[in-house]
């Protein structure tokens, strides 16, 4: 654990796993190697059939105002770089080089914060139906966050999603709906 903040998980070694009634499985684990480098791997298993699963493996490096990281997983090879550019900007890239399509592609990202507010996007040229994204998340008071998302292709196909999140001292409940006029709730 840091030593300024023993909360800080950065550097905490941990495995989680998840399964539901239908047989799917999700794992998550992370490893710290040392100071600021950390290996981390993640996976789901959607039934017994072993070729509809996913694992993957992920080293990443952290500096004061940057991250370095390398991925492999799902018959791909990923390095990303995300950098502060400023107080409010950060942004970044991915390479993907995936060898049994002979195919390398970049995506793109960053975030953007000013007050109670926060703009993002993203460019993925590999998702089909969501090659660009974006989206706001706006916080008007300490318990409430209001968002909205907006994911479309070059193929035509778009959706909105836009939803609310409300903490409460006993929990939280979060409720969206999209443009397909599909509603979500938890509490």
């Amino acid at each position: 654990m840091s030593a300024n903040n023993p909360m800080n998980q950065d550097d905490v070694s941990f495995i989680s796993t998840r399964s539901d009634p239908s047989g799917k499985l999700e794992f998550s684990g992370q490893y710290s190697l040392m100071k600021d480098l950390s290996l981390r791997t993640e996976g789901f298993f959607m039934d017994s059939d072993i070729n509809k699963s996913h694992v993957q493996f992920e080293l990443m490096k952290e500096f004061n105002d940057s991250h370095i990281s390398y991925k492999f997983g799902g018959g791909s090879h990923n390095i990303s770089w995300m950098q502060t550019i400023s107080p409010s900007l950060i942004a970044g890239f991915e390479m993907l080089y995936v060898p049994m399509q002979r195919e390398v592609a970049f995506c793109y990202s960053g975030t953007y914060a000013k007050d109670i507010h926060q703009y993002f996007f993203q460019y993925h040229p590999l998702a089909r139906k969501e090659t660009l994204t974006v989206g706001y998340v706006g916080r008007p008071s300490k318990r409430l966050n209001l968002f909205t998302e907006l994911k479309g292709s070059g193929e035509g196909f778009s959706e909105t999603t836009a939803g609310f999140r409300v903490k409460f001292l006993e929990g939280m409940l979060t409720g969206t709906i999209s443009s397909s006029l599909k509603f979500y709730s938890i509490y």
